[in-house]
């Protein structure tokens, strides 16, 4: 899979093993997160059910509280560190 923050796409070889709240306060500390949805298994073709992977980037949750972080990143079923 595939991954990308909008410059740079990366080849996605991650380790999915950050908890929710590590991810938070990555995110609080100006490092980005690289994060997947929950399965969709509404899809025909089981072996597509879960999405590509997203870049969350430090920016976008800077401002915000963790609560507020978690809150907004509860979509999201896996974290891992994006480098």
């Amino acid at each position: 899979m595939k991954a990308t923050d909008g410059i740079v796409t990366v080849v996605d070889h991650t380790n999915y093993n950050l908890t929710m709240d590590e991810a938070a306060q990555r995110l609080k500390n100006k490092q980005n997160v690289i994060a997947v949805e929950y399965p969709d298994f509404s899809q025909e073709h089981l072996e597509s059910v879960y999405q590509d992977p997203v870049v969350l980037t430090w920016q976008d949750y800077f401002e915000m509280e963790n609560d507020e972080i978690i809150e907004n990143i509860r979509l999201y079923e896996q974290f891992g560190i994006y480098e």
